[in-house]
């Protein structure tokens, strides 16, 4: 079987198993007041969202390998801001419809001020982020070079931490998650995705680290470092989780994945409003019901509305939003 296909399946599979995880099981927590909660939640939980961002990170960058111009970089923005930007706020949408945010914040989350201000809503500002990165992709990438990339990546993550420290704003998450992002455009731009069979021992090593690096995050919840030691967490689950997906990819029927990661993005944008419908429609006392009640029938009918939904955006605006170079 060719490399590249088992690793780009092994993607898939991870982002597949991190939706489940984020809607089916962390997200459900919140309508069954923490039923779900369990030890070590918090790491399992950034170890995912991780994930999520650098396979972001890497897609953008095997699938947008040439950007050395203005032309390219508006031809970029074009094309990514219809695939992503009319979804989030369709989100955004609904969100207001529903009354879980005002006017003013639907504005400002309109503008992805939100996450520059430190003023988000549940579950948004994982997809501002998002769309702030893509913004940040073309500065990266533009005359690429690691050590050009990693200078780019030091000066901004420096201010960003300045303007918080002396502010307060700039949502923290933003900084956290910065890393992984650049570290799934290196690893794209490198094609070193396709190296990580070959070293088994540094991914394993990766794994020690993450363990140890976890144990501190668990057990010194008040330390100054958290932050720090959060971001290194992070990075070091990524090798051997994609290791983890390529050997599992292998024996797993794909299309038993690949349609959820197809469909991940409008899972994540649309799930709290099915969830809100939901719970609306039907409510439980009983913990135990309620987690059956969602996750059995909410989890299926977010991935079904979620695939038919991208699948007709994506055939929309293909023909209605075709961009030329």
């Amino acid at each position: 079987m060719d490399r590249k296909k088992v690793k780009i399946d092994s993607l898939d599979l991870l982002r597949a198993s991190a939706i489940v995880y984020i809607v089916g099981i962390l997200h459900i927590n919140d309508y069954i007041n923490g039923y779900l909660i369990f030890p070590g939640e918090g790491v399992v939980t950034e170890s995912f969202l991780s994930i999520f961002v650098f396979i972001s990170g890497y897609l953008l960058a095997i699938n947008n390998r040439l950007i050395s111009n203005k032309d390219e970089v508006k031809f970029f923005a074009r094309k990514r801001f219809f695939r992503l930007y009319p979804l989030y706020f369709f989100a955004l949408l609904l969100f207001w419809f529903c009354s879980f945010m005002s006017v003013k914040s639907l504005i400002v989350h309109a503008l992805l001020l939100n996450i520059l201000i430190g003023k988000s809503i549940p579950t948004l500002w994982f997809v501002s982020m998002i769309c702030f990165y893509y913004l940040l992709f073309p500065i990266i990438v533009m005359g690429y070079a690691l050590k050009r990339t990693l200078l780019i990546i030091g000066i901004i993550i420096s201010t960003m931490v300045l303007v918080h420290a002396k502010t307060g704003l700039i949502d923290m998450r933003l900084i956290i998650y910065m890393p992984s992002f650049v570290f799934g455009v290196i690893v794209g731009k490198h094609n070193f995705l396709e190296k990580f069979h070959k070293f088994n021992t540094i991914v394993l090593s990766s794994f020690s680290v993450f363990i140890l690096l976890s144990y501190q995050y668990l057990q010194f919840p008040d330390s100054q470092w958290r932050e720090f030691n959060q971001v290194l967490l992070m990075l070091a689950v990524i090798p051997s989780s994609i290791l983890f997906g390529d050997k599992l990819a292998m024996h797993i029927n794909k299309y038993l994945y690949k349609n959820l990661a197809y469909a991940s993005f409008c899972m994540y944008l649309f799930h709290r409003i099915i969830y809100f419908i939901l719970t609306n429609i039907y409510s439980s006392p009983s913990q135990p019901v309620m987690f059956a009640y969602l996750f059995f029938l909410g989890v299926p009918l977010i991935y079904i509305i979620s695939f038919i939904f991208q699948k007709k955006y994506d055939k929309y605006s293909h023909s209605s939003f075709i961009v030329a170079p």
